[in-house]
């Protein structure tokens, strides 16, 4: 993810160096931050939901959610 990112951020800066201003760098870094925070947290949660519930529920829910993506296709809902 990291070098993804980098590679990212280097391609935007090589075609908008502007858009690297130091307010732009520290929202880019707050937004990092967030987002690094918030993933800890979400992988916690769903790794203590695994070791409580195990694959089972989250085999449900994909299941469910694989028919709604169906259903919305089939209608052409979404594309």
């Amino acid at each position: 993810m990291f070098a993804a990112s980098a590679k990212s951020f280097f391609d935007t800066y090589k075609d908008h160096p502007e858009v690297l201003d130091s307010s732009n760098l520290t929202t880019l870094l707050l937004g990092s931050v967030v987002s690094f925070i918030v993933a800890l947290i979400a992988i916690k949660f769903f790794i203590g939901f695994l070791k409580k519930h195990g694959f089972f529920v989250w085999g449900i829910y994909r299941i469910i959610v694989g028919i709604i993506i169906l259903v919305l296709i089939s209608k052409n809902i979404i594309a």
